[in-house]
């Protein structure tokens, strides 16, 4: 018996061949029948062909994309594919990077990490040298006062050059700051030029005053009598001498300075002819009961007198004198000396030689028998030379004419204060520097501060007396203040002081050498 053989169809969506298979022809599927809907489960069913360019695996992957609960993340990828396919000038792709600004700050902000920090050098300090001193900063200040006065009045009072110096030691004790032969002349010089534009009865007490203090040949006794009897007749405001200074025992100081000083020996007839010709002495003052022992009890007296004498006319016309006629003729003098050097080199360029250097030249040639001139190295050598030595009698010209007109110009004691609150002082140049151990007790010859040397430090007195130094601080001082190097014209008040008495301390220097 034949089997029927029953024609059945079985669809198989995507179903690879077999091995089996591979040489059989596929079956053929009917065309009259409905393909059967595909059951759900089948939907499911996902089978890779690995075929190079097909649509039906982006179909698959399409349809497993739906199935799938989609993630944040792909739903930004997908929106962005969708926005960079409906945007083809991809102006969208502008909004996802940095604006310019935030990449400059961003590279800002890397290229300042990536940068190694800058190593400060701190600036040089000027050496701050201490002076040592008992004396209260309100005296040094009266000394300071007194000394200036007389430095700048020196052609009216005619006070030697000698009690000026003295008058410089401010640093030094009480006892030993006025000797007495420097107390007469100084309160000669003071009361002599009060009372010279005084009216007559002023001018009168004055010039009795005067006659006691010279017949009083240092006796401080004596010396305060005749001050008291000024007072009573003619300034009530003259204060009384300080107490006798203390020593560092406790003990009043009674010694008498000035053990060098030359009394001169007085022979009796000498000793009678001054009795007989000395006025009847004044008479005792008893207003206080300590002792008088030294010139320095008598600084108050001095300095009121200083201040008296300002007011006078004569004091009033030699300011204006100084800062016009004297400074004329130092121009003059300074204008001739310049116009004399000028002719002199001017007659060294341009003059040959003079007969006896051609002589000794033909001595030369005819010993020799050949006649050699001169290298030019040597010549050139000698015109720098010479051209040198005129630069520096012109540098020293200029030198004394600054000195010059610093001296009739008006002085300037207190230079100013800096951050710190230092104070800063500079008294009238001395003639002649002071170069010995004992140049700290000199004010003269250096720039004097007040103040401490750093924060939490106590006050005291520092000298600089070097010209590289005071340089050194102006510039330290000027980097305190905020600036940097900048014109003279824009500096501080202060800087600008420092600097112009470090040049005429160089000065100094130069014509001393």
């Amino acid at each position: 018996m034949h089997r029927r053989k029953s024609q059945v169809s079985v669809e198989l969506l995507h179903a690879p061949l077999s091995k089996r298979d591979d040489n059989k022809v596929p079956t053929s599927i009917r065309v009259d029948r409905k393909p059967p809907k595909a059951r759900p489960s089948l939907m499911m069913v996902s089978v890779e062909i690995p075929v190079k360019g097909s649509s039906s695996s982006k179909l698959k992957n399409k349809v497993q994309d739906q199935n799938v609960e989609p993630t944040p993340e792909n739903e930004d990828r997908t929106l962005k594919r969708k926005r960079s396919i409906s945007d083809p000038t991809n102006n969208s792709i502008v909004d996802t990077k940095k604006k310019g600004p935030e990449r400059g700050q961003s590279n800002k902000k890397t290229s300042v990490q990536n940068k190694p920090a800058e190593v400060v050098v701190p600036l040089p300090q000027p050496r701050w040298i201490s002076i040592s001193t008992d004396v209260s900063y309100d005296e040094i200040m009266q000394r300071m006062q007194l000394r200036e006065f007389l430095a700048r009045f020196q052609p009216l009072t005619k006070l030697a050059q000698v009690h000026l110096d003295t008058l410089s030691r401010i640093s030094i004790p009480t006892r030993q700051y006025i000797p007495r032969v420097t107390l007469k002349a100084v309160l000669l010089a003071l009361v002599d030029l009060v009372g010279a534009d005084a009216p007559p009865k002023l001018r009168q007490g004055c010039q009795t005053a005067l006659r006691h203090i010279r017949n009083a040949k240092g006796d401080l006794a004596i010396t305060w009598d005749a001050l008291s009897e000024l007072r009573e007749t003619c300034y009530s405001e003259l204060p009384n001498p300080d107490h006798p200074p203390i020593t560092d025992s406790g003990v009043v100081d009674d010694e008498i300075e000035d053990e060098n000083e030359d009394q001169g020996r007085v022979t009796r007839q000498a000793s009678r002819l001054s009795r007989a010709s000395q006025p009847s002495p004044p008479p005792k003052d008893d207003s206080f009961s300590y002792q008088l022992v030294c010139g320095g009890q008598f600084l108050p007296i001095l300095v009121f007198l200083a201040e008296l004498a300002l007011q006078t006319p004569s004091v009033r016309a030699d300011v204006d004198y100084g800062m016009r006629s004297l400074s004329v003729a130092a121009h003059k003098t300074h204008t001739t000396k310049l116009a004399e050097e000028k002719s002199r080199w001017n007659d060294q360029r341009q003059n040959p030689p003079g007969p006896r250097k051609k002589k000794l030249l033909m001595r030369k040639v005819h010993a020799h028998g050949v006649h050699r001139p001169p290298q030019k190295s040597n010549i050139k050598s000698k015109r720098k030379a010479a051209d040198a030595d005129h630069q520096r009698i012109l540098r020293k010209l200029s030198i004394s004419y600054n000195l010059e007109l610093r001296a009739c110009a008006g002085r300037g004691t207190y230079l100013g204060s800096d951050q710190s609150g230092r104070q800063y002082f500079a008294l009238a140049l001395a003639p002649k520097s002071t170069r010995n151990e004992n140049r700290w007790d000199y004010w003269s010859t250096f720039i004097s501060c007040w103040g401490p040397e750093a924060d939490g430090m106590d006050c005291r007195w520092y000298g600089f007396d070097d010209p590289s130094e005071i340089r050194l601080l102006a510039s330290v001082l000027e980097h305190g203040i905020g600036r940097g190097p900048s014109l003279v014209k824009d500096k501080d008040p202060l800087i600008k002081s420092l600097l112009s008495y470090a040049e005429f301390l160089d000065d100094r220097i130069t014509i001393e050498d």
